[in-house]
């Protein structure tokens, strides 16, 4: 059992110097109509003793990247599919940020249908399904401001009463 203090510290880690993304599955297969994407949580950075850390606990690979001249070496550790979406379910509870919050819950919705193998996994339906979490994480991701993203599985909401 992994103590609540580590659950909280890698929380942190991903909240602040991590993602959560599905990765589409490299541009040739993507072309095919039956490319599908990958759930991958990483976290790049110039301390490899932090992920070293965090491999320790929740496997993954650590990899060296490639850096300009006279920048400090980085590394990035990654866990993919399934294990980053036990990963995700675990820390859950420790994510304070909403957009990290709903970047989880995406992941671990979009893990949680897939379909490996066989040719269940080429229907067009299940490849709508996929494509709609791609989109969605993908707007969460964009950089810039975040006022309220829109998910495109949430039912819509009336806006709040403003007490003027």
């Amino acid at each position: 059992m992994i103590a609540r203090s580590m659950l909280g510290w890698t929380a942190g880690v991903i909240e602040g110097e991590g993602t959560i993304r599905i990765s589409r599955s490299g541009a040739r297969a993507y072309k095919r109509e039956h490319a599908l994407g990958c759930l991958q949580v990483a976290v790049d950075n110039t301390d490899r003793q932090m992920l070293e850390a965090i491999q320790r606990i929740w496997g993954g690979h650590i990899r060296r990247r490639k850096v300009r001249s006279g920048c400090k070496p980085a590394w990035d550790w990654c866990l993919w599919a399934k294990k980053a979406a036990a990963f995700l379910v675990a820390i859950g509870p420790f994510l304070i940020t909403d957009r990290c919050k709903k970047k989880a819950a995406v992941g671990i919705a979009f893990q949680r249908q897939k379909i490996n193998g066989g040719r269940a996994n080429r229907t067009a339906a299940y490849r709508d399904a996929q494509h709609r979490y791609i989109i969605e994480m993908a707007a969460l991701n964009r950089r810039g401001i975040h006022e309220n993203p829109v998910s495109l599985h949430d039912e819509p909401q009336e806006p709040p009463l403003h007490n003027d």
